[in-house]
C-alpha cells in the first residue's frame, strides 16, 4: 500500500513540476494559459487528497479491526479522524 501511495504523490509531484516549466518558458506567448494551469492544478490536488483520503480510511478501519480490543482505535478517536477525512473531501479546512 505504501509504494502505492508513493507513486502516487510522486505523479502528482511530476505534474506541479510540468505546469511550474511550462508557465517559466522564456516567451510569454509559449507559456502555458492561466485558466489551463488553474484547472489542472486542482485537478491534481483533488488526486492527491483522493490518495490521501483513501490511505485514511483504510488506516483506520485497519486501527478498528485488530484483535484486542484494548488496541483498537476508541470511537471518539475515528470520529475526530472521520470527520477531518469528510472535511479535507468537502475542501473545508486544512488537511494533513
Amino acid at each position: 500500500m505504501k509504494k502505492l501511495i508513493d507513486a502516487n504523490v510522486h505523479k502528482c509531484l511530476v505534474s506541479i513540476l510540468d505546469i511550474g516549466l511550462a508557465c517559466s518558458v522564456e516567451s510569454p506567448k509559449e507559456r502555458k494559459n492561466m485558466e489551463e494551469v488553474d484547472r489542472e492544478l486542482n485537478l491534481i490536488k483533488n488526486a492527491f487528497l483522493g490518495f490521501r483520503i483513501r490511505r485514511d480510511v483504510f488506516k483506520i478501519g485497519l486501527a478498528c479491526s485488530l484483535e484486542l480490543p484494548q488496541e483498537r482505535m476508541n470511537m471518539e478517536n475515528v470520529t475526530r479522524e472521520l470527520h477531518h477525512i469528510k472535511n479535507a473531501f468537502l475542501g473545508i479546512g486544512i488537511y494533513g
